[in-house]
């Protein structure tokens, strides 16, 4: 168990391993609790008859991709419960009774957090035999009974199966259950290095399975040993060179960040209701967000129709590399350093600097610094003012 020790030791302090970039991340444990109130969603339309009959849009399609956007441990999750047209898998959606029993096994994990009563429900669930319907579902689980369930995917399993020299099969609860007995008791042998969580011998367990470490060789083999030592020497080195470049690239986000930051503590400054673009929102910026103090949508009042052939990137809120144009409505609203609405199907390829509001208390009543500015958007509505609106 030394072998297995050193293992553990070198993936703790490697800072491209799942431990440091998933297992530590502090989004990871935000994830927790609108997993846990999604889930109850589900089970609340499954009992009312009301969850449908597709996963496409559903319920529970917005909690299993809150899971699969939880870094590399995760990704994929969804693939499990994608429906499967030519196999008609997994048979939670067009079957009543299994859908009903679904919902009951969410329901009798959400209301206990006895692990005899857990492992009884999955014992019920395995019984109905629900085609389709496997252990994967046991990623739900981790995140209602971390200290209970632990999660399962294809690189998990092979990363058991090579330190224990198990032969755990995927898609079948008995071997999930016999593999969490086994993941028990390598945790509580290793407890000062790993942790209570399940989702950190998990971490562990996927990297070896992905094959980024090598499992432990046998001791009684020196040359093996020895090679192997030499290889998470190697490993070591490269999680070097990762943090390096994680760092590189943390640093331009900051820096970009930091800017935004004080473009919108400008527009503060100048009086300007501020609106941040929707993917830059949720950015950690000084002691909160980025969006703190700022407005959360645009104002209703400056929707109107564009010209036909335009497209406003204002209205795309930002998400211009996420969607491909604005259908229908979009936001009278345009950098300044481009254009701005002068009425309803206009499309002025400048806006006149001298038309720009005069704000009291300011030298002169003069215009923001420039009128070429990026982050400067300004709003036009037919028979009104120009009225400004400082965008981060």
């Amino acid at each position: 168990m030394k072998t297995l020790e050193q293992l553990i030791g070198t993936w703790r302090a490697d800072d491209g391993g799942t431990y440091r970039s998933w297992f530590l991340w502090e989004e990871r444990l935000k994830n927790f609790r609108s997993i846990r109130r999604g889930l109850e969603q589900v089970v609340s339309e499954i009992e009312a008859g009301t969850f449908g009959t597709a996963y496409r849009g559903s319920s529970l399609e917005a909690v299993v991709a809150s899971i699969a956007e939880q870094r590399q441990v995760f990704k994929g999750a969804d693939h499990a419960f994608l429906w499967k047209p030519k196999l008609r898998i997994p048979d939670i959606y067009e079957n009543r009774e299994n859908q009903l029993v679904f919902g009951r096994f969410l329901a009798t994990c959400l209301c206990t957090d006895a692990e005899d009563k857990l492992v009884a429900a999955v014992h019920r669930l395995d019984e109905q035999r629900i085609r389709g319907l496997g252990p994967a579902a046991a990623n739900l689980l981790y995140f209602l009974h971390p200290t209970i369930a632990m999660p399962f995917n294809t690189a998990i399993v092979n990363g058991f199966n090579a330190i224990a020299g198990a032969r755990v099969k995927l898609g079948r609860w008995g071997d999930y259950l016999a593999m969490r007995e086994g993941v028990g008791r390598i945790n509580r042998e290793h407890q000062r290095l790993l942790s209570n969580d399940l989702g950190a011998i998990a971490g562990l367990l996927f990297d070896v399975g992905s094959g980024r470490y090598p499992p432990p060789p046998s001791a009684a083999d020196a040359d093996a040993l020895a090679a192997w030592r030499a290889d998470l020497d190697s490993v070591r080195e490269l999680g070097e060179r990762e943090r390096k470049r994680i760092d590189e690239e943390g640093q331009g986000e900051r820096t970009h960040t930091e800017v935004q930051g004080w473009l919108r503590d400008l527009g503060h400054a100048l009086g300007y209701a501020v609106w941040v673009a929707a993917n830059d929102r949720r950015r950690p910026c000084g002691h909160g967000v980025l969006a703190d103090g700022c407005l959360e949508a645009l104002p209703q009042q400056l929707v109107r129709r564009c010209h036909p052939s335009h497209r406003c990137p204002v209205a795309e809120g930002g998400d211009r590399r996420r969607r491909g144009r604005v259908r229908g409505r979009a936001y009278d609203v345009h950098p300044l350093g481009d254009h701005a609405h002068a009425g309803p199907g206009e499309c002025p390829s400048r806006l006149d600097r001298g038309s720009l509001p005069r704000r009291a208390g300011r030298p002169g009543g003069r215009s923001p610094p420039t009128a070429r500015s990026p982050c400067l958007s300004a709003v036009r509505r037919s028979g009104d003012p120009v009225s400004a609106l400082w965008r981060a």
